[in-house]
């Protein structure tokens, strides 16, 4: 019999996981049943979730930026440390 991971390998191996590898990784150990895998995989799918708002979020805003440059030929200018704006 294979040996399986102990519950601080799945913690460490979810947390470092890029949010890419999470759905493969969340599929893999899900069917382990220690409190401690389940709680790390609650944690890895809030992650999970958390990146995929911000994704959609950040996708809007370039859908915004597209549909005002495409409507009234806006563009956009200049980063700085609060973010992009028009100068």
């Amino acid at each position: 019999m294979a040996s399986r991971r102990t519950v601080r390998e799945y913690r460490e191996l979810l947390s470092a996981a890029a949010p890419d590898n999470l759905p493969r990784l969340i599929a893999e150990i899900s069917n382990d049943d220690r409190a401690g895998v389940l709680s790390a995989l609650r944690g890895a799918e809030r992650r999970l979730s958390r990146h995929r708002t911000e994704v959609a979020r950040i996708e809007r805003l370039y859908a915004l930026e597209e549909g005002l440059r495409a409507e009234k030929g806006l563009r956009s200018a200049g980063v700085d440390e609060v973010g992009r704006g028009a100068l």
